[in-house]
Order: structure tokens, then C-alpha cells, then sequence
């Protein structure tokens, strides 16, 4: 029982002695951001006055790697990620752990506690049926990122000026998310001013479990500097995205 993979969580407030709401949720790459979406629920319900969520990946035996080989799937022949480009070449795999601490904003303020980002809305959602059952879906994707915007009461998209998304780099994936990401923000904020789509698996690879908040920590990294580290994509009056390398 112990090492169930159930009671991962309970291992983590067993040790720090903490009594909250306290549940390991496997969704596979979006556990992580689903756990936060959950979190965020218990806040907004007072169940709890700060949330502990993490997600972790890591790879300590040979046994997954041959579990992998025998599924469809396709690694990257050049061990580099590149969301959304016209050269994206499959999946690169990478190992994380990543724990963010939420609380709700007047909470934080009070103590004090120094603030990184703040979430306005969250939502979760699944695809339905699709022609597999791995299969993304754009228009699922464009249903959840409304409702999040609603969520958040932001009534418009137009303020928006990135998205960081999900860009495993295949090229069953990327096309169905580019879609989804245009049908919502259309080609970009304002006349003349593109929206850049960009994917923290162009920087480190596919961390699985822990991509999202991988990506969440990206997305406030952007926020806080105001550059763009890595590589980016543009999207312009709906069209492909073209390459975009900057600061």
C-alpha cells in the first residue's frame, strides 16, 4: 500500500503535517494543471486556506523505457523539442518535479508572502470522442480556454498577447492545438500586433506528469521579465505560425 501510487500525495502530508484536502490525481500530461484547477476549486470553497500542488515525472528504471518501445510512439530523432515548426520531429521526453504553493489573493497579501503570479480562472475538460482515444480535439481545447476566460470573468480575448501551450511537437498534436489557439484569440490582439504561441517543451522536452506546472512556470517567468526566452511562434490573420527567436 504504501508505495501505491495513491498515496503519493498522503506521503507528502503525512510528512509535513498538514490536514487538508489531500488526493493523487493521474491524468497523465495534464495531471498537473488538472491538480491545480482542483486546487484552486477548494480555495475558492474555503475547504482549505493554501493548496500544495505538484506534478512529477521521473524515469528510474529501464522498465519504462522498454514499456515505451513497445507503444506507437514516436521519439524525436534529433532530441529536440520544436513546438509548432514546420521541422517539429516527434516527442522528446524529459524528467521534472515541480511544486507551486496557491493561496487565495487577500490571504497572500496579508502574510505577506511573495507573489509570483496570479490566476484568475481555471477549468478542466475531456475531448469526448474522437477518432482515438489519445486524440486531441481543437474544438475541446478553444471550450476549455473559454471557459477559463469566463471563470476569470474576462469577457473578451483581445488583452491577450501569448498563450503558452501544450506543443509536444508532434505532428498529430501541434496542427489540432493551432487551431484550437486561432478559432479563440484569432489572429492576435490587436491590428497590426501578432499573438505569440510558445511551449516550455521547446526548452527542456515533454515532462508528462509535470508539463503543465512546467509550463505554468513559464508563463509567469514571461509575465515577471517581460521577454520571451526561447523560441516562440507568431500567428498571423489565422494563417501558420512562422518562427519567431527574441527577446
Amino acid at each position: 500500500m504504501g508505495l501505491s501510487q495513491s498515496i503519493l500525495s498522503n506521503r507528502v502530508s503525512n510528512f509535513l503535517n498538514i490536514n487538508g484536502p489531500s488526493m493523487t490525481i493521474d491524468t497523465a500530461c495534464s495531471g498537473s494543471l488538472v491538480s491545480l484547477d482542483v486546487a484552486c476549486r477548494f480555495l475558492d470553497s474555503n475547504q482549505a486556506d493554501a493548496m500544495l500542488v505538484g506534478g512529477a515525472s521521473m524515469w528510474l528504471s529501464p522498465e519504462h523505457n522498454e514499456e515505451v518501445s513497445t507503444m506507437n510512439m514516436t521519439m524525436s530523432p534529433s532530441a529536440k523539442c520544436q513546438s509548432f515548426d514546420a521541422n517539429e520531429d516527434e516527442y522528446v521526453k524529459a524528467e521534472g518535479i515541480n511544486v507551486v504553493c496557491i493561496k487565495r489573493l487577500e490571504d497572500a497579501i496579508h502574510d505577506n508572502d511573495p507573489i509570483r503570479a496570479i490566476i484568475r480562472g481555471t477549468a478542466s475538460n475531456a475531448s469526448g470522442r474522437t477518432a482515438g482515444i489519445a486524440n486531441p480535439s481543437s474544438e475541446a481545447q478553444a471550450s476549455v480556454t473559454q471557459r477559463a476566460y469566463k471563470n476569470a470573468g474576462i469577457s473578451g480575448f483581445e488583452a491577450t498577447q501569448s498563450v503558452e501551450c501544450h506543443g509536444t511537437g508532434t505532428l498529430a498534436g501541434g496542427p489540432i492545438e493551432v487551431r484550437g489557439v486561432v478559432s479563440v484569440f484569432g489572429p492576435g490582439p490587436q491590428p497590426g500586433q501578432e499573438l505569440i504561441i510558445e511551449s516550455i517543451k521547446s526548452n527542456i522536452g515533454h515532462s508528462e506528469a509535470a508539463a503543465g506546472l512546467s509550463g505554468l512556470f513559464k508563463a509567469a517567468m514571461v509575465l515577471e521579465r517581460g521577454q520571451f526566452d526561447h523560441v516562440g511562434y507568431h500567428i498571423c490573420a489565422g494563417k501558420a505560425p512562422r518562427s519567431y527567436s527574441g527577446r
